[in-house]
């Protein structure tokens, strides 16, 4: 009527805890657990299924976790979507594409810190694994400078050596004892 457009939500700020019960970021919040949950289960049933199909439901998989850590990066889930994705890739043999998100992970994920204790062993947790993995595919194929440079992050790291964790303490050995057996080998 005054010739005003009217009061638009759609510029959101939904990061800020005082904005969660607006329309626009509870809109958000369930396209985002949706997305999951597609992703999840077409994950679920690339596991049940074999050859051909196998492959294609996990790449559609892992492209769906990464599309929905695409378009919400602060997601909380969106650190374990990407782990999932990489996972996926390496089902598939892609071990390239699954290098890419594991160092993904390095980038996006490592720089975070947990709200909590809980969540930072969450995160530690993900970072070491995407550690873990890029080096152990750096060995596979015959890049052992890489491969040593991952490895000795996830050993010598303080993120990581203050962790008691029995997995973490496991794969920090496993990654010296690699370490180890890439320099006997040269």
């Amino acid at each position: 009527a005054d010739g005003t457009a009217p009061a638009t939500t759609a510029n959101v700020d939904c990061g800020r805890p005082e904005n969660q019960d607006d329309p626009v970021c509870i809109a958000q919040t369930t396209l985002q657990a949706g997305q999951y949950r597609v992703a999840v289960a077409t994950f679920g049933q690339a596991q049940a299924a074999t050859g051909a199909d196998q492959t294609r439901l996990y790449e559609r998989a892992a492209s769906l976790f990464v599309r929905a850590v695409n378009n919400a990066p602060n997601d909380p889930q969106a650190p374990v979507a990407l782990e999932q994705a990489a996972l996926a890739l390496q089902r598939t043999n892609r071990f390239e594409s699954a290098g890419r998100i594991y160092q993904r992970i390095i980038d996006e994920v490592a720089p975070k810190r947990g709200a909590n204790p809980e969540e930072q062993a969450r995160l530690d947790r993900i970072v070491s694994n995407a550690y873990f993995q890029l080096a152990y595919s750096a060995s596979h194929n015959f890049d052992y400078d890489r491969a040593i440079t991952n490895y000795r992050v996830l050993a010598d790291s303080p993120r990581f050596a203050n962790n008691t964790e029995a997995t973490m303490v496991e794969r920090r050995e496993n990654a010296l004892i690699n370490v180890a057996n890439i320099l006997e080998f040269q």
